[in-house]
Order: C-alpha cells, then sequence, then structure tokens
C-alpha cells in the first residue's frame, strides 16, 4: 500500500475523530448551561428573578425589598465561550484537513499525476515555515477574506448568520445560534431585576446596591461581545474565506502538486491604515466604560 493511500485510511479517521470532539464539546456546553438552569429554578433563584417584577410598595409604607442581581446565570458564560471557540478552531483544522484530503483522492485515481509528496506532518511543516502572510497571499483571488470586509459588510453577514436563509453548512449555523442564544438568555436572566419597578426604591438606589455585580456583568457582556465577533469573523473565513475547502484545497494543490516556489512568493499585503488598531481602540472604550460605571456607581 502506497503512503499517501494510508494516509487517505488515517486523515479520514482523523476527520471522524474532530467531528465527534465538536459535538462533545457542544453537549457538555449545552448540558451544563442546563444543568445550572435547572439548579437556578430548583433553587428559587429564577422565580425571584421574575418574581421582581411584582414589586410593590403601599403608599406610607416601608419600601420592598432590593431587586438583586443574581450571579448565579453568569456561571454559564465561563463555559459557553472558551467551548465555542474551540468548536469553531476544530472547525478550521477539519477544512485544512479536507483540502488535504481531496489532493490525496485525486493522487489516488491519478497514477500517473506527477507530485511532490511528502506526507502529512512534513506539509504541514511546510505550511507553518511558509507563514500566514504568505498563505494569504495563495489563497488570494480565491477566497474573501474578512479583513478586507466594511464594518456595514460584516454587519450584514452577522445579520444573515442569524436571520438569513442558507442551506450551506448548517451544522456550523445551528452551533452559532445555540451558543448565541444561551449567552442571550444568560445576560436576560440576570439583568432581569433591574427591569422591574422597585417597590418604592429609585433606581439609582438599585445601581448603587447591585454596583459590583453590574460591573461583572458588563465586563463579561464586553468579552462576550468580542467572542461574537471573533466567531463570526471565524464563520465567514469558513465558509468563503480563508479557512474555506476550496481555499484549503488551492493551497495545498499549489504546495503538493505544482510545488511553487514558496521563497518567490510575495507577502499578502495587510491594511496598513489606523483602522487596523480597532481591537485597542475597542479596549480604551471598553476600559473608559468601566471607568465611568465605577465612579457614579
Amino acid at each position: 500500500m502506497d503512503l499517501w493511500e494510508e494516509e487517505i485510511k488515517l486523515l479520514k479517521e482523523e476527520l471522524r475523530s474532530l467531528k465527534e470532539c465538536q459535538t462533545q464539546y457542544v453537549s457538555i456546553g449545552v448540558g451544563a448551561s442546563g444543568l445550572i438552569f435547572a439548579y437556578a429554578v430548583g433553587t428559587g433563584s429564577l422565580f425571584r428573578q421574575f418574581s421582581a417584577f411584582n414589586v410593590t410598595s403601599v403608599p406610607g409604607a416601608a419600601p420592598a425589598a432590593m431587586p438583586c442581581i443574581d450571579p448565579i446565570f453568569l456561571a454559564p458564560i465561563f463555559i459557553i465561550l472558551p467551548i465555542w471557540c474551540i468548536v469553531f478552531d476544530k472547525s478550521t483544522s477539519i477544512t485544512r484537513i479536507a483540502g488535504y484530503y481531496q489532493i490525496l483522492e485525486k493522487i489516488n485515481l491519478d497514477k500517473g499525476m506527477t507530485t511532490h509528496f511528502i506526507g502529512w506532518e512534513n506539509s504541514l511543516q511546510k505550511l507553518r515555515d511558509m507563514g500566514r502572510v504568505k498563505e494569504k497571499q495563495i489563497k488570494n483571488g480565491r477566497a474573501t477574506f474578512w479583513a478586507d470586509l466594511k464594518f456595514k459588510q460584516k454587519c450584514e453577514y452577522f445579520l444573515k448568520i442569524l436571520f438569513g436563509k442558507s442551506t450551506y453548512q448548517q451544522y456550523w449555523r445551528l452551533i452559532f445560534y445555540s451558543f448565541f442564544g444561551l449567552c442571550l438568555l444568560c445576560f436576560t436572566f440576570t439583568l432581569a431585576p433591574l427591569l422591574a419597578p422597585y417597590g418604592g426604591h429609585t433606581l439609582p438606589e438599585v445601581l448603587h446596591f447591585n454596583k459590583w455585580l453590574l460591573i461583572l456583568s458588563v465586563i463579561l457582556f464586553m468579552i462576550t461581545s468580542y467572542i461574537t465577533y471573533y466567531n463570526t469573523k471565524i464563520f465567514y473565513q469558513l465558509s468563503q474565506g480563508f479557512h474555506s475547502y476550496s481555499a484549503n484545497k488551492i493551497l495545498w494543490e499549489k504546495l503538493l502538486i505544482e510545488e511553487i516556489d514558496v521563497t518567490k512568493i510575495e507577502e499578502y499585503k495587510e491594511d496598513t491604515s489606523l483602522w487596523k488598531y480597532r481591537k485597542y481602540l475597542y479596549l480604551l472604550i471598553a476600559f473608559v466604560l468601566l471607568v465611568i460605571l465605577f465612579i457614579f456607581l
């Protein structure tokens, strides 16, 4: 048996293993979140949240109990966000292996094809040595990159994930729905008391009473927003960008069949405008908001 025939079998098993791993991670994330919500219901936390909407105070009587944020509903966030990132990272590994696998199948079907086959691990090392910038240059023209999209286009793509009609890679979309929806539930249940009548208390009193939990909620919301943005980018790259099946197939064709000289590849021209420093601008805005909250609460 030729080496590439052996690799076809091994990589097929690797792809199956990665997909099973994804399923297990999703099950853990959704299951653990469900257990936490069930515990909240069992201990009455959830009922206390919604009973806050019925808090009233008889005129002339002492104010009713102060509405309080329950931090138990923030707990799933610490499980959901890492698993969400891990699952999408596994997807990038799947598309990379799948592109390589397609080339091996092509070699296997055409025995007379001239190739420069060096095995999976050596090919992967060659890819690492080449660097991401040159890899972008090879894929340029065959894929569109997230960094090249305008802000409006990125927002439209996020809405397309949530509300658009598409039959392509529904598995990734369902994962996005699941984790994004769980995050929304966490913040909705956490902040529910702040939407209730305050039973004789003023809004500043309620906010001051929940000061530290509110700051924690805002910090987690900012982190969740960034992770959502990051996974929207990965989703785009998987479906039609840098990590797509077609882009990876082209990459491996260039390396294994055409054997291009990677030292002569021009580096992909990255964005050199100030906009590339936007992540630092986001951090500055987040820091300013936290300072404002800390001062005024």
